[in-house]
């Protein structure tokens, strides 16, 4: 099976298909996705991040980590 790594929603969808308790967020984890793109390849869209977008980032990637850590 061969997917973009960088493609979060996609890799949650194949982990929730596999493990449908983790019941990760594909929605928070495409929003992800986006900003890492915007960041890593920085162009005419290029923005700066309010504090309540970092916060929503932050939440939805400590939820994700704190859910596959569970799943250990």
């Amino acid at each position: 099976m061969i997917f973009n790594i960088w493609n979060l929603k996609k890799i949650a969808s194949k982990l929730n298909e596999r493990k449908p308790e983790l019941k990760l967020d594909t929605v928070g984890l495409a929003y992800l996705t986006d900003f890492y793109f915007d960041a890593r390849y920085p162009g005419d869209d290029f923005y700066t991040v309010t504090k309540e977008e970092f916060e929503k980032c932050q939440s939805i990637m400590y939820d994700t980590v704190n859910k596959l850590k569970s799943a250990e």
